[in-house]
C-alpha cells in the first residue's frame, strides 16, 4: 500500500494538466460511495438498532456559474444489507434519489489538482422488494479533492458528513421512521466539457 501511495503521488506531482474550472464549462461526474453506520429505529411497536453497509453508485451534471463554482443535479442508486443488533436477520434495501447540489473548488484554476466542497440535498424512494416501500431525504457535506489527468478528466476523492431520514410503510399500517448520521466516502471520475 506504501509503495501504492508513493507511486500515485508521483504520477500527480509530475502532472501539468489542469482542470476546466472556468465559467460556463460543464461538470459530469459519476462514481461509488460506500457508507457504513448505526441506525435507531422507532415506530408502531418498533424499537431497534441495526449496523449497516450502503453501496451507491453516484451520478451529477453541473454547470459552471462562476469560475470554480457549480450548481447541478446529481442522483443516486443504492443498495444495503443491513443486520439487526443482538439478533440474526439481515434485511437488504433498494434506494434511488434526486437533487440539487452545489460545488466550489478553492485553489486558483491553474493547478493539476484542487480542493472541493460538495453540499447536497436529495429526495427519493426506498423498497425492501416487495415487503414495504417509502421515501427518504439525505443532506450531505463532503469536502474531497480532484486529480486532473488532463484538461477534460478527473479523479476526485470525497469524505464527508451525511444525514438520511427515511419514512417507510408496510402492511398491515406499519410505519417505521429511522434516522441516520455518518461518514460517506466516495471515488469517481469528473468529465469537465467546454460550452
Amino acid at each position: 500500500m506504501k509503495h501504492f501511495l508513493i507511486i500515485l503521488f508521483g504520477f500527480f506531482y509530475m502532472n501539468t494538466s489542469l482542470g476546466q474550472l472556468k465559467k460556463d464549462n460543464w461538470l459530469l461526474m459519476g462514481g461509488g460511495s460506500f457508507y457504513a453506520f448505526k441506525q435507531e429505529s422507532t415506530g408502531t411497536n418498533l424499537n431497534y438498532y441495526t449496523r449497516e453497509m450502503n453501496s451507491t453508485f453516484l451520478s451529477s451534471l453541473g454547470y459552471f456559474v462562476t469560475d470554480k463554482f457549480v450548481i447541478g443535479i446529481g442522483n443516486r442508486v443504492s443498495g444495503e444489507r443491513y443486520q439487526l443488533i443482538g439478533e440474526d436477520v439481515g434485511i437488504k434495501n433498494f434506494r434511488w434519489s434526486l437533487g440539487p447540489f452545489l460545488r466550489y473548488y478553492f485553489l486558483p484554476v491553474e493547478k493539476s489538482f484542487n480542493f472541493f466542497t460538495d453540499i447536497d440535498y436529495q429526495l427519493g424512494i426506498n423498497s425492501n422488494f416487495g415487503e414495504y416501500k417509502g421515501k427518504h431525504n439525505l443532506f450531505s457535506v463532503s469536502p474531497g479533492l480532484e486529480f486532473f489527468f488532463n484538461s477534460t478528466v478527473g479523479l476526485q476523492l470525497k469524505m464527508g458528513y451525511s444525514n438520511k431520514v427515511t419514512s417507510s410503510y408496510s402492511l398491515p399500517s406499519k410505519e417505521e421512521k429511522s434516522v441516520r448520521n455518518g461518514f460517506e466516502s466516495s471515488i469517481g471520475i469528473s468529465i469537465h466539457l467546454e460550452k
